[in-house]
């Protein structure tokens, strides 16, 4: 995590609790060029420390149909089912969008990471967001 942008590494901390972001909001929330979010999102990934989800949206509406884990077989050019606000349509690539979240190790990691100066205070809470994340109720093992 060492060359990942402090900002980028701030922001993604507080989002830890949540079941995933983009890209792009990452590069609006800390006024990073979308691209290098990418790369470094990208290293993060490799690294073990995120991990992309692909979330199929209705064409129509927006909403989210499901979300897909690295690995499992994305149904591009087949047909989806019609659900309750969306009609049946023909996944692409375009359908898709990729989001990440911190992995188990990078919940870790990101907690481990010191405060910058004038935040110490952040702490505690940061620790109760990567419990809540890990549904756990003790890191303690992994906390050295």
């Amino acid at each position: 995590m060492a060359d990942i942008d402090d900002a980028l590494l701030e922001t993604i901390r507080s989002l830890a609790a949540t079941t995933g972001f983009r890209a792009s909001y990452l590069a609006s929330a800390t006024g990073v060029d979308v691209g290098r979010v990418h790369d470094q999102l990208n290293k993060l990934v490799e690294a073990g420390d995120l991990e992309p989800q692909f979330e199929l949206l209705c064409p129509g509406t927006g909403r989210l149909i499901r979300r897909y884990t690295a690995g499992e077989h994305l149904p591009i050019g087949e047909t989806v089912a019609e659900t309750d606000d969306c009609e049946e349509f023909v996944a692409t690539r375009r359908s898709f969008w990729v989001t990440y979240r911190p992995t188990r190790q990078g919940l870790v990691r990101l907690a481990q990471r010191g405060d910058p100066p004038g935040k110490a205070s952040a702490r505690p809470r940061r620790l109760r967001q990567v419990l809540r994340a890990l549904r756990t109720d003790s890191i303690k093992p992994h906390l050295r």
